[in-house]
C-alpha cells in the first residue's frame, strides 16, 4: 500500500462519524436531475470491444486544482452535468464503503484499461455511486474522474479530455480482499449509455437507471426464429433498486448472446421499430479480467472470403458484398440489437437466364448457428427477396444446395472439392467449388461423394 493511500484510508477513518446534510445532493444538483451532455471517447480502435464500452457521468467533483484541458479540446464536464448521488441498502454500512473505496484505491492502477494509461491522472477522489446487494452477493459501483492521456492511444480529439472512469467490485469467492475490481468502463458514450456490467457468474446483469423519465432496462439472454424468419428476442425488465438496475438470467446463459437496451417501462423493446445495433455496450467481466477480447465461436463455413460467379454475368450496381450486406441488414431477418455487419464473406453470385442475380451467402448472429441467405436482385439492381434458409453445416458433403424460382436451376457450392452434376443418368464434367446446375439435376457428386438434391 502506498503512503498516499494509507493517508486517505486514516482520512477516511476519521470522518467516519461525519455525514453530509440530507439536502447535499440536491443542493448540488441545484434542483434536480438534470440530462447529462456527452461527447464521445473515441478509444475504440486501441482497447477492446469488451473494454472500450461507453459508462455514465457519474463521480465526484472533479478536484479544483485539475489542469485546464488543451487548447481546442472537447468541453469539459460542468458541476450541474455530473452525477452526484449514492444508493443500495449498503451504502450507510461505513465497512462495506471504505472497502469499495480501498478496494478501488489498491486495484485501480493494475487493472486491465490502465494498461493503456487511461486511470493514471484521476482527479479528486472515488465515489461510491452504489452500494448494495446483488444476487452475486455485496457489489459496487465506485466512480472516479479521469484525464485521458496525451498519447497515441487516444484519438487527438479526446486527448486531456476529463471523463468518469466507473468501476464494478464484487464479492468474489476465493478473492483475495471482500470487494474486488473486476471491470471498469469510461464515461464518452453520445447516446448517454454506460455503466453496464455482467457479473463473474456470466448471469447477474447491472445497469445504472436510465435518466430519462418512463424507461427502463430490458435484457435478452438469447434470440428465437419464427416461422417468418425473422430473429427476434424475449425481453425482460430489471427492477430499479435506489440507483441501479439488475437481474440474474437463468442457467445456462451464454454470456455473448446476452444483450441490453432502454425502452418504455412496462413495455416491449419489440415494438416499434428498431435501430440495427441499437443495444447498451455490455461489459463481460470474465473477458475484462482475462484481458482479452471476448472469444468468438465461429458457426460458419470457413471459406475464403470474395465471391464465386456462376451462370450468366449480369451487370450490378453495386459489388455483391454491398448488395447482400445491406440487403440483409434492411431485411428485417436478422436481430436488430444483434446485427454486426462483418466485412469479409464468402458469396456465391448466381447470374439466371432470365436476366436476375441470385446471391448466396450466410450469416451468423453472435455465437449462434449460421444460416444461409438468399437475396434475389431484379435486372434493374433492386433487391426484389431475402430469404433466410437452412443451417449453414460445415461438416456437411455439400454445404450449399439452393434451388433457384421458376425453374432457373440449382446453386451448389462446396469450396476446395470438384462438382459434377446428374440431369438425366450422365455425370457432367468436374467444376471447382461452386456451380449452376439444371434444375432437372437429382444429384451432386462432391469428389468422391453423392448427395441427392431435395425436392
Amino acid at each position: 500500500m502506498t503512503d498516499t493511500t494509507r493517508l486517505t484510508t486514516a482520512m477516511r477513518e476519521a470522518t467516519d462519524g461525519l455525514e453530509p446534510p440530507e439536502d447535499f445532493t440536491a443542493a448540488v444538483l441545484r434542483g434536480g436531475r438534470r440530462r447529462r451532455t456527452r461527447g464521445r471517447v473515441a478509444i475504440g480502435a486501441v482497447v477492446t470491444g469488451v473494454v472500450a464500452a461507453a459508462v455514465v457521468t457519474a463521480a465526484a467533483v472533479p478536484h479544483r486544482l485539475a489542469a485546464p484541458p488543451p487548447g481546442g479540446q472537447p468541453e469539459q464536464p460542468k458541476l450541474e452535468q455530473i452525477l452526484v448521488r449514492s444508493g443500495g441498502d449498503l451504502i450507510h454500512d461505513r465497512d462495506t464503503v471504505r472497502l469499495a473505496r480501498t478496494a478501488w484505491q489498491e486495484s485501480v492502477d493494475t487493472t486491465y484499461l490502465n494498461d493503456f494509461g487511461y486511470l493514471s491522472q484521476r482527479q479528486g477522489e472515488p465515489h461510491v455511486y452504489w452500494a448494495g446487494t446483488t444476487p452475486a452477493g455485496p457489489s459496487a459501483i465506485v466512480t472516479q474522474t479521469v484525464v485521458l492521456p496525451t498519447n497515441d492511444n487516444v484519438a487527438p480529439t479526446d486527448r486531456g479530455r476529463q471523463v468518469v472512469a466507473v468501476g464494478l467490485l464484487v464479492t468474489s469467492p476465493g478473492a483475495k480482499r471482500e470487494l474486488e475490481l473486476v471491470g471498469v468502463q469510461l464515461d464518452g458514450d453520445q447516446n448517454g449509455h454506460g455503466g453496464y456490467f455482467l457479473f463473474p457468474d456470466n448471469r447477474t446483469v447491472l445497469g445504472i437507471e436510465p435518466d430519462d423519465d418512463g424507461m427502463a432496462l430490458f435484457v435478452s439472454p438469447v434470440t428465437t426464429i419464427g416461422t417468418d424468419g425473422r430473429s427476434r428476442r424475449p425481453w425482460t425488465e430489471l427492477p430499479a433498486h435506489d440507483g441501479v438496475s439488475y437481474v440474474r438470467l437463468p442457467h445456462p446463459a451464454n454470456p455473448r448472446n446476452v444483450r441490453l437496451v432502454v425502452s418504455e417501462a412496462g413495455g416491449d423493446p419489440n415494438a416499434g421499430e428498431q435501430k440495427i445495433g441499437a443495444h447498451i455496450p455490455l461489459l463481460l467481466t470474465t473477458d475484462y479480467l482475462a484481458e482479452r477480447e471476448g472469444i468468438h465461436v465461429d458457426n460458419d463455413l470457413s471459406w475464403p472470403s470474395g465471391s464465386i460467379p456462376v451462370g450468366e454475368k449480369h451487370k450490378l450496381p453495386r459489388s455483391p458484398a454491398n448488395l447482400f450486406g445491406t440487403a440483409l441488414r434492411e431485411s428485417g431477418l436478422p436481430d436488430p440489437t444483434s446485427f454486426e455487419d462483418t466485412a469479409g464473406r464468402w458469396l456465391v453470385v448466381a447470374g439466371m437466364a432470365d436476366g436476375r442475380t441470385m446471391i448466396v451467402g450466410s450469416y451468423q448472429e453472435l455465437d449462434n448457428p449460421a444460416y444461409l441467405f438468399t437475396v434475389l436482385v431484379r435486372a434493374d439492381g433492386s433487391v426484389e427477396k431475402v430469404t433466410r434458409g437452412p443451417v449453414a453445416d460445415p461438416d456437411a458433403v455439400l454445404p450449399v444446395g439452393v434451388r433457384l424460382p421458376d425453374g432457373q436451376g440449382w446453386v451448389v457450392a462446396a469450396v476446395g472439392h470438384q462438382l459434377r452434376h446428374n440431369a438425366g443418368g450422365a455425370w457432367s464434367a468436374p467444376v471447382a467449388d461452386a456451380a449452376l446446375v439444371p434444375d432437372a439435376s437429382t444429384d451432386v457428386r462432391v469428389d468422391g461423394q453423392d448427395v441427392t438434391l431435395p425436392r
